[in-house]
């Protein structure tokens, strides 16, 4: 069938009608037959990664009900659909997968990267977050990066979105006990950034989620206790460096 034939690229029909956003025509091919199972392109991508990535929410929720699709890898990436909708920030998407393959919340990309990772990175609408921890088991919160073993927690400890920190723990409180591979905790992360000139110190310190035992004191692989960091992190903050390389106190 024509339907199934292919380009050099590796794109089918459907490929180029979705790639264009045509809503009727991505309709009558997949009614043509709902149950062949689209692959991917030379790119890597599936006519279903492909509508996520430019959000064409009508199109996803399309191929989903009406076809026999899988979750879609992008290949060359190892990400699902629910990765891509999830990086794009899209409530309506991340919850129409979500309706279809829960499971997709569990699943990593190359980098050991989970959707919740990206969430964390990407300081994503917190509607987004609740979906995918409401969707998830507690494990998710304890999935390990394989650049460095860092959870979600981790990553949105360091890039200062303290909303996501408290959902995450308000999920899976004892995801605020783990390491890095060099042995750094929430804590450490949180002050490792330089130049967010926002940072309250304070919202973690004083945060109920936080306030555990010993985690303030514990030092990472390079026997740095928090409170050096802490240091290191005001000397930055309260100085400038003028083009005589003095330093002055920031006021």
């Amino acid at each position: 069938m024509l339907i199934k034939m292919t380009n050099k690229g590796k794109d089918t029909a459907l490929h180029e009608v979705v790639r264009y956003g045509h809503y009727a025509v991505v309709r009558s091919l997949i009614e043509k037959d709902p149950k062949f199972t689209y692959g991917a392109n030379d790119s890597g991508t599936t006519p279903l990664y492909m509508a996520v990535e430019r959000r064409f929410t009508d199109l996803v929720e399309l191929i989903i009900k009406k076809s026999s699709t899988s979750p879609s890898y992008h290949i060359s990436m190892d990400r699902t659909t629910f990765h891509a909708a999830v990086i794009r920030n899209d409530k309506e998407m991340t919850n129409e997968i979500l309706k279809w393959k829960p499971d997709l919340t569990k699943e990593v990309d190359k980098n050991g990267w989970s959707p919740l990772h990206y969430t964390a990175e990407r300081g994503c609408d917190l509607k987004i977050v609740e979906l995918l921890l409401n969707k998830s088991k507690k494990s998710v919160a304890y999935l390990r990066s394989k650049d460095g073993n860092k959870t979600a927690l981790h990553i949105a400890s360091f890039h200062h979105h303290i909303e996501i920190v408290e959902k995450i723990l308000s999920h899976s409180p004892g995801c605020r006990e783990q390491i890095d591979d060099k042995g750094n905790n929430v804590f450490h992360f949180a002050m490792m950034k330089e130049g967010d000139d926002d940072f309250e110190p304070s919202n973690y310190f004083d945060n109920d989620w936080l306030k555990a035992r010993g985690l303030i004191n514990e030092k990472n692989a390079q026997g740095k206790m928090l409170k050096n960091q802490i240091l290191d992190f005001w000397f930055v903050y309260t100085h400038k460096v003028d083009e005589r390389g003095h330093t002055t106190m920031k006021t």
